[in-house]
């Protein structure tokens, strides 16, 4: 019977090693600055808000206004459509929101603190992740809202709210890494800041945002599915709308999608980071 013995040190390639060591240097550095990523959260919050008389509610008017023009329409106006459209329009639009309004907002982060780059020396990621955690917030309390409405419609979804939780964290870090990515990016290409609003406006209209992947064509689902926020938006939806439990494969997708994007993007942006100090 052998026993497992573990590889001497030296048989690792000092590559290896090395690379090892740095990812080792870096989780340190990140938790050690923990507190630093918080107050940028904060900060972000605070200049949003800043002078607002309502600051926070905003967030939960957004939605309580979108809910009562819906299905009013959809009730009243339109009697047309699939059924409780405004759940359905709602638990697709949130989560698209939070996708758009992170990344639009982290665009142009490093360069709007080129100044604070030049002076201080910090985790330069903690910018476009702050920027994406503190749209988290909102979409937190905007999901609030939607629950006190799903509840009155009798829409329990309270057994699947761990998938729902789920569904938000895969979700944040999706938004991480495409935000570092842009972020990144805008620093040396500039041009970058005026496409990103055509590039969200058009991927708008092919997000299943007003639809239901279900009343697509299929002709042209296949392409939709190409699509990393569909299979977003039917994670929610299978949670908020239906209500009822998503399948293993929808979950190992959306898993797989946050781990390539965070993964990619965040090597892209490290790589980029080197010479943001000049390039700003």
């Amino acid at each position: 019977m052998k026993v497992f013995e573990p590889v001497p040190t030296s048989a690792v390639p000092p590559a290896t090693r090395k690379r090892a060591r740095t990812a080792g240097r870096k989780l340190q550095e990140l938790w050690d600055s923990r507190e630093l990523l918080w107050s940028f959260v904060v900060r972000d919050l605070k200049i949003r808000y800043k002078n607002s008389v309502l600051g926070f509610a905003w967030s939960l008017l957004t939605p309580l206004a979108l809910m009562v023009v819906f299905t009013f329409i959809f009730t009243k106006v339109f009697v047309v459509g699939p059924r409780d459209f405004a759940i359905l329009f709602l638990a697709g639009y949130l989560p698209w929101q939070y996708f758009a309004n992170s990344v639009v907002n982290s665009v142009a982060v490093i360069v709007n603190n080129s100044d604070l780059i030049k002076k201080v020396y910090f985790p330069r990621e903690f910018l476009p992740v702050a920027t994406v955690l503190s749209q988290l917030v909102h979409l937190a309390l905007s999901l609030a809202v939607l629950g006190v409405y799903l509840m009155f419609k009798g829409h329990n979804f309270l057994p699947y709210l761990p998938v729902l939780l789920l569904a938000m964290l895969l979700l944040t870090f999706f938004n991480m890494g495409v935000s570092m990515v842009f972020a990144a990016a805008n620093v040396r290409f500039r041009d970058i800041q005026e496409l990103t609003p055509v590039i969200f406006l058009l991927w708008f209209y092919g997000t299943p945002i007003f639809y239901s992947f279900e009343m697509v064509p299929a002709g042209y689902k296949t392409l939709l599915l190409l699509n990393p926020m569909t299979w977003y938006l039917d994670l929610f939806r299978r949670v908020l709308y239906f209500p009822r439990s998503p399948s293993a494969g929808l979950v190992a997708v959306a898993f797989g999608l946050a781990l390539v994007s965070f993964g990619l993007g965040y090597g892209v942006f490290l790589r980029l980071a080197r010479t943001f100090a000049k390039d700003v």
